[in-house]
């Protein structure tokens, strides 16, 4: 996928650096270790200890790599990618997208976490929201207060769109309006 995308494109996504070579020859052992570390939730200390690498390259490769900015443009990245393929179409054109959000508990102190006795119990918990298009691609998340009403950002993610979907229509469960 990396060579059907442009330099541009590449460079929102921030892998050119990864193209060029890197300061450590092990780069992309610590990119996918802290990838890992992150999707499975050990953190970089324990992802340090079971991939045999120093705490500080992980936190560097997860600083460096891992922004917001950087991991929303490979999304973007990925779902273009996804509606050109012609499989895809089989699904829908693109135009239909849905939004919800899942309420998960937390521990620890997590800004946006939220005290919801119906869902969590004595615990918090916050919820993500998660815009979908009728081609299965998820082209937005955002992480809100369970507490907080659906229906306030049900427009964040569509008019902040920046992929190829074309959509034209966006369902919503009732909690949403």
């Amino acid at each position: 996928m990396g060579e059907q995308l442009n330099s541009k494109e590449r460079d929102r996504a921030g892998t050119r650096s990864l193209r060029a070579k890197p300061r450590s020859q092990n780069l992309r052992l610590h990119l996918y270790a802290s990838l890992l570390a992150q999707g499975c939730n050990l953190g970089l200390s324990r992802m340090a200890q079971i991939a045999d690498v120093t705490y500080h390259q992980l936190a560097w490769s997860t600083n460096w790599y891992l922004r917001e900015e950087t991991l929303n443009a490979a999304v973007t990245n990925v779902v273009n990618f996804q509606f050109q393929q012609p499989l895809s179409r089989h699904s829908g054109g693109g135009t239909l997208s849905s939004s919800d959000g899942q309420r998960f508990p937390v521990s620890g102190k997590v800004r946006n976490a939220t005290a919801l006795p119906r869902y969590f119990g004595y615990g918090k918990g916050v919820t993500f929201y998660t815009w979908t298009s009728d081609q299965f691609s998820r082209y937005g998340t955002k992480v809100i207060p369970a507490t907080m009403r659906d229906a306030t950002c049900v427009l964040d993610e569509i008019l902040d769109n920046e992929t190829e979907l074309p959509l034209m229509e966006h369902t919503t469960d009732t909690a949403s309006f």
